[in-house]
């Protein structure tokens, strides 16, 4: 019984991880997004003067 219970313990923890190493993914790819959004406002603004 005691090795089935680790080995419950270890898969939600490897779901975990993983969920977290996407929102990392997810919140990198929002602030690239962003900054280049800004950027891009930035030139059009720029254009406009």
């Amino acid at each position: 019984m005691a090795p089935k219970k680790k080995r419950r313990r270890v898969e939600p923890n490897k779901t975990i991880s993983n969920k977290t190493e996407t929102l990392k993914i997810n919140t990198t790819s929002d602030i690239l997004s962003n900054i280049f959004q800004f950027l891009d406002r930035n030139e059009i603004e720029k254009s406009q003067l």
